[in-house]
């Protein structure tokens, strides 16, 4: 059975402070100056530093390592892009490594400690370093121009479902002799296959195992002298002419095209346009315009956050099921970069949007209290995420009388979501037009621009990549009317109360609640699938009371008549799938879609030598539900990696299920088209 938690390394510390790991018996680097070590060994013997100044000649750099250790080698990677960037233009960094037994942080923190030169650059990594469950882990540095996607696990199976081309290839796991079940063949294969043309490798080794696995993975090999005491090292080149791209690393023919998207050199308005400015819409603008891309949002309404995304406040966690799988995953990788995303955001903002004042999902009733208790007996997970407590620690963290436990959150809280989408939004690379609806959406065949139209058929941009993050509104495109969504509505209510009531948490049972914010407090919601207007209705904000006090009975004093002062609220709609998972990347073309995969009507294990059709340029990023708090930061992430073909941070896996052609497969397989 899969665990969400994987152990960590178990270290023994010399004389002077430097960690060896007591499993393998190995040192994490040179004891003799392992600055010095790294640099001649990793950075020189791969022409890091003259390959960062390449601007003009590649997009970016992306850097991928075997065995992330103390992280030495990408701080170092990332001081020689910091020290590159003081006489010029620099290009983006991105590096991307596996470790399969992570340090606590505790144990990063005293080993970094030795670089005091580092400290600038540790100090960052040790404010974002994950916690130590498996899967990608996406951390962002220098407002994006740095990246480190860091996968927790077994190197093999990890790189297997990773997403990248490797530049250069830092091979710093612990010796062969050390850890012969790390250097299989399977993993030299996968090497090759994440290998772009003209990528370097180097490693301290020279065991013939590496030397005969990267000469199978298509690379020459050679002798160089090493660093210190060592005579030799291995380095070389790729010297396949691979034509690989990202799409090649799916596994499904339908799949595949989906990922990355071609440079246009035509003449055009924007990088991209995203429609729609909600959180989607929001966090999608950002993380372009943190690449250094030309980006104009355009939204129907007056101001930003003005649909789903437009409540006060709302809870930012995500519920686990029992097994960990790929939907688990998932929900685990969207709520570890949220929780890092709105830290960093609010650290450099004067506008309260975001609150770690914890969360509690409380076990409120037997069925619930079931379920809680089968997560926690069939995973792992490590309690900096959540930790089970009783009803007393539940009313010592909430600061109000609870009658049940639950799993508190301690890096979860509230954000304002209205208040976030203004703050992105004010970010001045991105532009804005409000009071402007889309209607049609048309692409020139020669240049493979998209021109937007409002409704007065006027073109109000020209574009090779336009994000549509309209929610429901998507399927009014004709290229996205096929798309599977439904609307769902949620009323939240707001309150002003006499009541004393000192919550100091989030509380998550049926419905939630937040901790005051001036002086008013925002609690809900409801989930309506009949109607689809958004009028406010005074019905609901009774549903809304009854539902909460059913549970928490501490708050009836808070919402009894005598307290309430106002009353208030707003109705919207939540835009959700068929299966609750969010639709996430490049838009099919239907039609041709359904052609190239007919057979699958008859026989669901057919085979195909065609790639999937997908529109060049046009992407979706909607049907977030009620946790896009939760999804829509690390969605952004992924729209973004793959307009600029970066690496992905989220696995092929998840990359599949959050695919906007699933719906079409699943069907012809199901013969329902």
């Amino acid at each position: 059975m899969q665990l969400p938690s994987v152990p960590t390394a178990d270290l023994i510390w010399d004389e002077v402070g430097h960690p060896i790991s007591k499993l393998h018996d190995d040192v994490y680097y040179s004891r003799e100056n392992g600055l010095e070590e790294t640099q001649y060994v990793f950075l020189d013997n791969n022409l890091v530093g003259q390959r960062i100044q390449e601007v003009g000649k590649r997009p970016h750099l992306t850097v991928a390592e075997l065995g992330f250790g103390t992280g030495l080698n990408f701080l170092c990677s990332w001081n020689e892009w910091r020290s590159k960037r003081k006489n010029g233009g620099v290009v983006p960094l991105h590096f991307v490594s596996v470790e399969n037994t992570p340090l606590l942080v505790s144990d990063l923190t005293k080993a970094l400690a030795n670089w005091p030169s580092l400290s600038h650059l540790s100090s960052q990594l040790i404010e974002q370093y994950p916690l130590p469950v498996k899967g990608c882990h996406r951390l962002v540095f220098e407002q994006g121009f740095v990246t480190l996607t860091l996968y927790i696990g077994d190197a093999e199976e990890q790189y297997d479902q990773a997403l990248f081309l490797a530049d250069a290839w830092f091979l710093d796991g612990f010796a062969p002799h050390k850890s012969r079940e790390m250097w299989s063949d399977k993993l030299f294969e996968v090497i090759g296959r994440h290998s772009a043309d003209e990528a370097t490798f180097s490693t301290f080794s020279i065991a013939g195992v590496i030397r005969r696995g990267m000469q199978q993975a298509g690379f020459n090999v050679i002798k160089v002298p090493g660093f210190g005491r060592k005579k030799e090292m291995l380095a070389g080149n790729f010297k396949a002419n691979s034509n690989l791209s990202l799409n090649q690393q799916l596994d499904h023919p339908w799949f595949k095209g989906s990922l990355g998207t071609p440079k246009t050199r035509a003449a055009c308005d924007y990088d991209a346009v995203v429609v729609g400015a909600g959180l989607a819409g929001a966090t999608t603008a950002t993380a372009l315009a943190a690449r250094g891309l030309s980006v104009l949002v355009v939204e129907k309404q007056s101001e930003p956050g003005k649909g789903g995304s437009g409540n006060l406040q709302g809870a930012l966690y995500n519920k686990f099921s029992s097994d960990f799988n790929v939907q688990s995953e998932y929900a685990l990788s969207n709520l570890l970069f949220s929780q890092s995303y709105y830290q960093r955001l609010q650290q450099h903002s004067n506008t309260l949007f975001w609150n770690r004042c914890g969360l509690i999902q409380v076990a409120w009733n037997d069925k619930e209290h079931k379920k809680q208790a089968d997560i926690l007996n069939k995973n792992q997970y490590p309690k900096a995420l959540l930790e089970p407590v009783d009803s007393s620690r539940a009313t010592l963290l909430a600061g109000v009388s609870l009658n049940h436990g639950g799993l508190y959150f301690p890096n979860s809280g509230w954000v304002a979501p209205k208040k976030l989408c203004a703050e992105l939004l004010s970010n001045s690379a991105i532009s804005t037009r409000y009071n402007t609806e889309i209607t049609t959406l048309t692409q020139d065949p020669k240049s493979a621009l998209w021109s937007l139209m409002d409704s007065n058929q006027q073109t109000v941009a020209t574009t090779p990549n336009i994000i549509v993050c309209s929610a429901s509104d998507a399927k009014a495109f004709k290229q996205l009317e096929h798309l599977r969504v439904k609307p769902i509505r949620g009323q939240v209510s707001v309150v002003s109360s006499t009541g004393n009531y000192p919550l100091q948490t989030v509380l998550c049972g049926e419905g939630y609640i937040s901790p005051k914010d001036n002086n008013k407090f925002c609690f809900g919601a409801t989930f309506d699938l009949k109607n689809d207007h958004c009028q406010e209705l005074e019905a609901d904000h009774h549903k809304n009371i009854a539902q909460l006090t059913q549970w928490l009975h501490s708050a009836k004093q808070l919402l009894s008549d005598e307290q309430i002062q106002t009353l208030e609220g707003r109705a919207s709609q939540r835009c959700s799938s068929p299966d609750y998972v969010p639709i996430i990347g490049k838009a099919p073309k239907f039609e041709e879609q359904m052609t190239r995969f007919a057979k699958l009507r008859h026989d669901a294990k057919a085979k195909f030598e065609t790639s999937g059709a997908y529109h060049e340029g046009l992407f979706v990023n909607i049907a977030h539900g009620s946790k896009g708090l939760s999804s829509c930061p690390l969605a952004a992430e992924f729209i973004a990696s793959q307009l600029c073909n970066e690496p992905s941070p989220v696995s092929s896996d998840i990359v599949k299920a959050i695919n906007p052609s699933r719906f079409i497969i699943r069907d012809l397989i199901r013969r329902k088209l």
